[in-house]
């Protein structure tokens, strides 16, 4: 034949469908009376014989680039994108499901219905982007506030009246040293504390990039830090870093999102022994002692379980 049609990248380069370890110029698409869908990242090139081309066809019209008006318009279009407001109100949503569940209740197949609910506001919030998929990578930019999002929309009815704070820093404040230093039980009601319903604002602090397709890439960190003595957000790609500006932070390559909770405070998590250590300078011998009481502080506390005593370990 005097080509080839097949499905490449947008450099013509490699093919869209197979792995990039195969090195694969390009698939060939079928000659079919189906309609030719073409996904996300998929470019339909031709690959032309070599002796038809050099025989019948003129190079120097075919180099020359022609295009089409809608190149031109499409290009003019702006970039599409989602809010991430709108992503976590379909994860949220209520979905049928379109085969039918079996009730051992009513000993039949009834319709049923899925809903993915959050209990609570984690300190740290990681949203992981569903962008690669077996065959494409969804490129969609996703508009994420850098901070004050706030998740409260989307948690639960009983959630929304109140939070209990992650059940680590109170396990780890049943120690003795826990409750002399102010832990759990030291205002004297037993009770967890509370978040306040405000308390469910998040801010970026950092995002993983990835680039590539879904047969492989490369993946970049952008993080809020400070670097001699300078803070803000800073890229680091192996073994360089530099500083970004803000309004570069979220790309369409975002692929995994990190927030935290505007009240968090990390210092809470820290093991009783170690809190009066912060913001301290530390000789060689303290640090020997804090690394020994770390190990030791690794297991937090008896807990009672089925009746039996046990020991929890954090890892």
């Amino acid at each position: 034949p005097p080509f080839v049609l097949k499905f490449t990248n947008k450099s013509g380069k490699r093919s869209s469908k197979e792995p990039w370890n195969k090195f694969s110029f390009g698939s060939p698409v079928e000659f079919n009376r189906t309609k030719l869908s073409l996904e996300d990242e998929t470019t339909v090139s031709i690959d032309w014989n070599k002796n038809f081309l050099q025989k019948y066809l003129n190079m120097e019209e075919l180099l020359s680039a022609s295009h089409h008006p809608s190149v031109g318009e499409i290009a003019r279009l702006p970039e599409p994108k989602v809010d991430i407001k709108m992503c976590f109100k379909l994860f949220t949503e209520t979905e049928k499901l379109s085969d039918e569940i079996y009730c051992s209740a009513v000993k039949k197949h009834l319709k049923a219905e899925k809903k993915i609910e959050l209990f609570s506001a984690p300190p740290i919030l990681v949203v992981h982007l569903k962008r690669l998929l077996p065959r494409y990578k969804i490129q969609t930019y996703v508009d994420t506030p850098l901070s004050g999002f706030d998740i409260a929309p989307y948690l639960t009815k009983s959630a929304s009246e109140d939070i209990s704070i992650q059940n680590i820093s109170n396990a780890l404040d049943q120690s003795p040293e826990g409750k002399r230093e102010g832990g759990r039980d030291a205002g004297g009601d037993g009770k967890q504390p509370r978040v306040q319903k405000s308390d469910k604002l998040y801010d970026l602090y950092a995002v993983i990039n990835h680039y590539g397709s879904a047969y492989g890439g490369h993946y970049v960190a952008y993080a809020k830090s400070k670097k001699g003595g300078v803070s803000g957000w800073f890229c680091f790609d192996d073994s360089r870093v530099t500083k970004i500006k803000e309004s570069d932070v979220v790309t369409r390559h975002a692929y995994m999102l990190f927030y935290k909770r505007r009240d968090f405070d990390g210092l809470n998590f820290l093991p009783p022994s170690l809190k009066p250590y912060i913001g301290k300078p530390l000789t060689a011998r303290e640090r020997r002692l804090l690394e020994e009481a770390a190990k030791a502080d690794s297991n937090c506390g008896e807990v009672s379980c089925g009746g039996k005593v046990m020991k929890c370990s954090i890892s």
